[in-house]
């Protein structure tokens, strides 16, 4: 009646990459609370607060082309997992 069904490997890429979409908007909301704690560990002034939201968007820009790069020459698999990896630890510490 639909036509022929949608394999098995599609519907895996769309649970991971929306995985992925989901970590990357908790780290992002998981930051804005935390800033007041951040601003208290290190001493900064209120003002400073931008520039820690600054930063973290600024390190995922520039870590897009990086990761394209690397997803070019070492699979797109593999880069894919080491930078979950690095994601994660990144958010326990």
């Amino acid at each position: 009646m639909f036509g022929n069904p949608i394999p098995l490997s599609p519907w895996s890429s769309v649970i991971i990459l929306s995985s992925i979409s989901a970590m990357s908007i908790c780290a992002e909301s998981i930051l804005i609370p935390a800033i007041p704690n951040i601003i208290q560990s290190y001493d900064l002034e209120l003002n400073d607060s931008a520039w820690i939201i600054g930063a973290f968007i600024i390190s995922g820009a520039i870590m897009t082309p990086v990761s394209s790069q690397l997803s070019d020459i070492f699979g797109k698999k593999n880069t894919l997992t080491v930078l979950i990896i690095l994601f994660s630890i990144g958010n326990i510490i």
